[in-house]
Parts: structure tokens; sequence; C-alpha cells
């Protein structure tokens, strides 16, 4: 992994705690969005390789984890230095810049993997292993289009099933404070923060807890749960019950965390292995994608129509999304 998109987070971080104004502020934003781009296809595609065993599953749950934590803990700092006054508006992003700094001067010291170390296998097999065959050296590398073409359609519902997932979790980190405070009742904006921070909490949990399952199971799991608990989420809203919506950030949150590691994982496990981090990366992008758009979108449908018909919105296009999810899930099962 080279250093630039470390350097180019910590840009974005430093200019974001430095830029009062929005222009400054999406400045900031633009660079730390690149820079953590370029780090997620990468840094995943890395621990699949790092792993003594080369489990996809395993690299995939830790990557998703990681980011669950990441995003966790943001919130969390950013909620303590609201409620205590320790410079809101900087103190959070120059943790960001200083954790990737730190991550900069210890990235050189990892005992990367030898390049000749084998490549992990596309599907394990108890049959025994065949005796491996000279390659040529002169091999062309495979093109973008031929690497997607091989990861067939599992690729096209990693894609899918990551942009949903990232839907529901980016407009809820985006929004579920606002939602929370304007609408449920919860008027303290660090116990509002702190509800987005239960969200991300129950969502790594439940990745941990569901590592050993399918993904394909996981990927069905999770898009129920995400409609379930905003459906629930909107009609706390609707009443303004702040228990009820409680309740809907956890189901949400589990399904989010179902949703994510399933995509994740059916995208692990159809990259092919010489081209590992570029599919792992398409995924990402399209999780960037279903954060990107309709946080646009329900801020438009927020500005007309008011909170409350952003977050039906939100409700009625991830239960539209996720009964399609599943009918694909399902076929690629059956194809299978």
């Amino acid at each position: 992994m080279r250093p630039a998109p470390m350097t180019t987070t910590i840009l974005g971080a430093v200019i974001m705690a430095l830029g009062h104004g929005v222009g400054l502020l999406l400045l900031g934003r633009f660079f730390a969005g690149m820079g953590t781009g370029c780090i997620m296809g990468p840094a995943t595609a890395a621990l699949v390789e790092l792993d003594p065993a080369r489990d996809r599953v395993r690299a995939a749950v830790i990557a998703t984890v990681a980011v669950t934590a990441g995003i966790t803990g943001g919130v969390i700092i950013s909620a303590i230095a609201l409620e205590a006054g320790i410079a809101p508006t900087v103190a959070p992003f120059l943790v960001l810049a200083v954790s990737a700094a730190a991550v900069l001067v210890v990235l050189p010291l990892v005992p990367w993997a030898p390049p000749e170390v084998p490549p992990a296998m596309l599907h394990p097999t108890p049959t025994p292993t065949p005796m491996p065959t000279p390659m040529p050296t002169s091999r062309a590398k495979p093109g973008a289009w031929a690497l997607v073409h091989e990861a067939g359609l599992p690729f096209v519902v990693s894609c899918a099933g990551m942009a949903a997932a990232w839907m529901v979790g980016g407009c809820f980190l985006a929004l579920g404070a606002i939602f929370a405070r304007r609408l449920a009742g919860i008027d303290d904006p660090a116990l509002a923060g702190l509800t987005v921070a239960v969200f991300q909490i129950v969502a790594g949990c439940t990745q941990l807890g569901a590592r050993n399952r399918p993904p394909r199971q996981l990927m069905i799991a999770g898009t129920a749960l995400m409609s379930s608990g905003l459906i629930a989420a909107t009609v706390a809203a609707a009443f303004g019950s702040a228990a009820l919506f409680c309740v809907g950030a956890l189901f949400t949150g589990a399904g989010y965390g179902c949703g994510f590691s399933g995509a994740a994982g059916i995208g692990s496990r159809s990259a092919p292995a010489r081209g590992r981090s570029t599919i792992v990366s398409y995924t990402y992008v399209a999780g960037y994608l279903g954060n990107l758009v309709p946080v646009l979108i329900l801020g438009v449908v927020a500005d007309r129509l008011g909170l409350f018909a952003a977050m039906a919105t939100l409700a009625s296009a991830a239960t539209v999304f996720g009964a399609l999810l599943s009918l694909a899930v399902l076929r690629l099962r059956a194809a299978s």
C-alpha cells in the first residue's frame, strides 16, 4: 500500500479542522474521501494476502468491522467533544489526522508477504491439489472488464448489496442525529449523536457474531432487518416516540451489519485472485455511490417536504431496494 492515500487523508482532515466555510469543508471532505477510497480496496486485498490461510471471509469480516469501529469512534469522539465543549468542530478532525499519520509511520514496518507467495484459491475444495504448473512470465495482466466478466453475477449482487447497505448506513449517519432530535424528541445533541454510535456498535457486533454465516443468508437477513428498522423508526418519528426510534435504530444497525458483511463476503469470493484488489475496489466504489447519491436526494426532499418526508422516503427506498436485492440473491443461489 502506497503512502499517498494516507497523506491525502491527513490533508483532508487538516483542511476540515481549519476550514470555517462551506467551500473549505467541501474541499477537505473531497481529499479525505479520495484518500479513504484509495485505501479501502488495497487494504481489504492485503488482509487476504497476509492471512496465513488466505481466508477471504475472515478478511472481509475484519475489514468491515474495522470500518464500523472507525465510524463509531468518530461519532463517539464528536459527541464527547460536543458535550464537553472541547473544540467540537476541530478536535474530531485532528484525531483523524493524527491517527492517519500514525498509520503512515508504521506502514513501512509491516512485514508484507513476499511476491512469490501463490494467490488464494477461488473456491476451497476437499480434493487433492494438483501440482502447480509454471506460468509464462509474459502473461498480460487482464483488463478491468475481463475481471468483471470473470467475477460474474456474484460481483453485480455484491455491488448492489454494498450500495444498499451504504445507502442506509450513510443516510442514518448523516441524518440520524437530526431525526432523533427533531422527530423523536431526543433533545440533547450528544445523546442524539450517541444514538448513531449505538447504531454502528450494533452493526459491528452483528458482523462479528455472523462471521461464520453464509454471505447470501446475511444479505437477505440484512435487507429485511434494515427495512423493518427504518419502518419502525419512521413510525416512531410520526408519534414522537424516542424509545421506538432507538429500537428501530438497533434493527437498522443489525441489518446494516448483516448486509454489509454479506455483500463484502460475496464480492471477496467472486474476485479473481489475479485481480482481487481491483474487484474489491469496485465493490467499494458501488458502496460510495450508494452513500453519496441517496444522501443528496434526501437532503433535497428534507428541504422541500420536511424531515419526516425524508425519513419516510428512506424507509420506502430501503424496502423496495431490499426486496429486489433479496430476489437477486435467491436467483444467484439457484444459479450456483
